[in-house]
């Protein structure tokens, strides 16, 4: 199940296990095993996931393979929000 709340001070998002963790130490171990196929599925879920984030106003401003995760079917899921803002809002300098 996953859930989201964006009510001040309470923003979160829950997401299921991601059985295959994080991108940097999946490709770390299986690079040599990993097809065309599969990098193309990775690379598709993750720009989507992007769009997505983007089309809604959101700018991850941390985005590298750690925080990118992986299920049981080698599906991304962009995570660790962070550092992220909202339509350009920022706290940092």
């Amino acid at each position: 199940i996953q859930a989201a709340c964006d009510e001040p001070g309470r923003m979160c998002y829950v997401m299921p296990y991601m059985q295959h963790g994080d991108l940097r130490a999946y490709l770390d171990t299986h690079a040599d095993t990993l097809n065309q196929a599969l990098k193309h599925q990775i690379a598709t879920g993750f720009a989507k996931g992007l769009q997505y984030l983007h089309h809604n106003g959101i700018v991850h401003r941390d985005l590298k393979s750690a925080n990118v995760l992986l299920d049981e079917y080698l599906h991304p899921k962009i995570a660790d929000f962070g550092l992220s803002n909202r339509d350009g809002q920022s706290t940092m300098s």
